[in-house]
Formats: C-alpha cells, structure tokens, sequence
C-alpha cells in the first residue's frame, strides 16, 4: 500500500492514480524506482516543450511543420489526437475505477463525468474553476499524511527508489509501461 501512496506523487489526475496505486498493489516495492525515474523523465518532458516553444516561437506541431514540412506536421497532429483520446479514456477509465470502489458502476460514472466535465469546461468561468481546481489540488499534501501513516519500512522504500529491479512476469513490464504513458502523457508537449 505504501509504494501506491507514494507513487501519486508525481502525477495527480485519475488515470495516474489508478496506474500507481495498481503498480504499489500487485507490485510491492520492486517497481517504486520508475516513480522518480518517469519524475525525471517528466519534468525534461516538459522542459523540451518549453524550450521549443521558446526557440521557434511556436507550439510543437507548428515547428514540425516549419522543420519538416506539412505532411510530417499533419502527422504529429494526427498522432497528438489520437493519442489524447487515449489518455482521455485512460482519465474516464481512472475515474471509473475511483467509482467503483464505493460500487458505481463504470456504465454510469464515465458519462455523468464526462456531463459534469463538459458543463464546467462549456459554461463555467476559468477562474471560479481555477480557484475550485486549486483548492482541490491543495489536498494532495494528503498524499505525504497517508504515505506516512501507512508505515512503510523506509529502508525498503529508499532502496527500491533508487535501485532498479526488474519486473518478475510480463504483468511488471505492462505496469512499468502504464506507469511511464500515464506520466509522460502527450497533452505534455502542446504546453508552449
């Protein structure tokens, strides 16, 4: 439980949470070093967008277009799509899951979700829901209490953090997978 706990720290949206607590449930300690690892990997993630913004004046798929030309340009814009709607359905997937452990069913909580997300999205105003947002992330100290309580033996944690160990069975290597899609997601690269 612990490794799940600590885990969410370096990603905080459902799909994310779900992928963390299932890698700390079924995986124990072993797998904890890809949480700092895809921590790393993230913030050089972002900080490659950033830069590319900074350098061309210009999001992601514009300065592929610009370097590579407009069919290479329609390519990553394509890919960006599908791959967001992979993400989005790993959110609504996350939030299911959230759901379903005080027993509502997934048929019912992806698409009052998806209502509730569209309202708020179509007719609210940015800062009422900014201020709701971060109000709601200032709870994710939460995570240090919890993380705390659930008593895990830090020399372990320390030790699985830092030194890799690999995944015992393909259900490892399908979490590590998991873990690194749901931190490095695409949305990440159009942030310039």
């Amino acid at each position: 439980m612990g490794p799940g706990l600590l885990a969410g720290l370096s990603d905080d949206d459902p799909a994310g949470i779900t992928t963390y607590s299932v890698l700390g449930a079924d995986h124990g300690y072993r797998l904890l070093w890809i949480i700092p690892a895809s921590t790393i990997l993230l913030i050089q993630y972002h900080l490659m967008a950033v830069r590319i913004g900074a350098a061309t004046g210009k999001g992601f798929v514009a300065a592929i277009r610009d370097y590579w030309g407009k069919h290479w340009g329609y390519f990553a814009a394509v890919g960006l799509v599908f791959a967001n709607f992979g993400t989005i359905c790993a959110e609504y997937a996350g939030v299911s899951a959230a759901l379903g452990l005080i027993n509502v069913h997934p048929w019912l909580s992806s698409p009052v979700a998806a209502m509730i997300i569209s309202t708020v999205v179509v007719f609210g105003s940015f800062h009422r829901v900014e201020r709701v947002l971060l109000a709601i992330s200032a709870t994710l100290t939460l995570y240090i209490v919890n993380g705390v309580l659930a008593s895990p033996n830090w020399g372990d944690v320390l030790h699985y953090s830092v030194i890799p160990h690999l995944p015992n069975n393909h259900l490892g290597w399908i979490a590590l997978a998991a873990t690194l899609g749901t931190t490095l997601a695409p949305w990440g690269l159009a942030f310039t």
